[in-house]
């Protein structure tokens, strides 16, 4: 799911997708997902967020990561981490310490994503996923090679 309540902003990322503007707010049949123009704690009750869902805050606007990353927390998904650099944060840190209680603020991942090392867009976004599975199947993401559990989650 895209959400983003600036139209132009959701525009733009439609077309960087390859998707045409008017499926907005639709299920498109690719790359699949529902298109959402809300702000974010009106996006996340929309939604009806599970323990299957991973929310991923990409926004790099302190004013809609915020208030996502506040409101995910403290929701049912099974992750919820957010890009930008460490000093940004341990700012966002900072301030869920302040909002929400201690285990909710800790279930905030960011820098989202493993060490790959990857830099380009689809390689930031397998790492993101990496660690959300790794995360939701309560494991670390290191090498299997260093690790004696089976390899297979249960």
């Amino acid at each position: 799911v895209l959400v983003d309540p600036r139209v132009s902003f959701l525009d733009a990322s439609l077309e960087l997708l390859g998707i045409d503007r008017s499926t907005r707010g639709e299920v498109p049949a690719e790359p699949g997902g529902q298109i959402v123009a809300l702000w974010p704690k009106e996006s996340l009750e929309h939604l009806r967020v599970t323990p299957h869902d991973l929310i991923v805050s990409c926004a790099h606007d302190a004013k809609l990561d915020m208030p996502m990353l506040t409101a995910a927390v403290t929701s049912r998904a099974g992750y919820v981490g957010s890009i930008g650099s460490r000093v940004v944060q341990h700012e966002r840190q900072q301030v869920l310490a302040q909002q929400v209680d201690a285990a909710s603020a800790a279930r905030h991942h960011g820098p989202a994503g493993l060490d790959l090392g990857g830099g380009d867009a689809a390689e930031i976004a397998l790492s993101i996923v990496a660690e959300a599975l790794a995360i939701t199947n309560g494991r670390t993401g290191s090498p299997l090679i260093k690790q004696s559990t089976p390899i297979r989650a249960r």
